[in-house]
């Protein structure tokens, strides 16, 4: 009951104010009806679609997520674009683990209201990071319309998903993945350029040198030239 009041507090009393720090100090844009809980941490210039709605997340610099999209325990990085009506499932069953998918047979969590074990036998938060994270998604990553993402899963830097997509699994830097289950179709650059690109991180440099490279970005062959050599 006390969860639920705290949570009523801060969406209707504290969160207004939250938005407009982050607004004035961070950049950050809030399109009608997005709403970030207390634990979600933004970096900064993001952009928040219609009715985007964000608990326990993580979202690095310039990356934006899009109208409808709901995002729980995500960890996202930087530059990064998810469309819209995007989803993260949290929580995991058993499958051949368990003669039951149910938890009351394997979960200690105070939700489930009939439990018949006295411990638990399942891992199903699919936690990654930092004790919080169950889903993370790398910096430069394109995420397209109504992909739904399982937890326990990374997708690398650079990846692409495909719209209507189901990821079950970890995903490759700068691959591209489509279909349900998701499966990777090819990769965005060849192996040593794609090594190059991890290397440089480029999402990690500073504003002047992104602005120097911006025309280079447009001009990969370019790019990979100027940039031979360089850590």
């Amino acid at each position: 009951m006390l969860t639920i009041l705290a949570k009523w507090v801060y969406r209707r009393l504290l969160f207004p104010f939250k938005k407009i720090y982050l607004s004035v100090s961070r950049k950050v844009q809030f399109d009608i009806g997005a709403y970030a809980d207390r634990k979600t941490q933004l970096e900064g210039h993001n952009s928040l679609g219609m009715d985007v709605f964000l608990s326990e997340v993580y979202m690095g610099y310039a990356s934006y997520v899009a109208d409808f999209s709901k995002l729980f325990r995500a960890h996202i990085g930087k530059y990064t674009s998810i469309g819209q009506n995007v989803s993260t499932a949290v929580g995991k069953h058993p499958v051949s683990e368990n003669i039951s998918t149910s938890p009351t047979f394997f979960s200690m969590d105070p939700r489930n209201r009939l439990q018949y074990t006295s411990q638990q036998v399942y891992d199903e938060t699919g936690v990654l990071q930092d004790g919080m994270y169950s889903i993370v998604i790398g910096n430069d990553v394109w995420i397209g319309n109504n992909v739904t993402m399982l937890s326990g899963i990374t997708i690398g830097d650079g990846a692409i998903i495909g719209a209507g997509s189901v990821v079950t699994k970890d995903v490759e830097p700068y691959a591209v993945y489509v279909g349900n289950p998701a499966r990777k179709i090819k990769y965005r650059f060849g192996e040593e350029e794609i090594q190059k690109l991890l290397q440089l991180q480029w999402w990690n440099r500073d504003e002047a040198w992104l602005k120097e490279q911006a025309q280079c970005f447009a001009d990969p062959r370019r790019f990979f030239k100027e940039n031979a050599g360089r850590d």
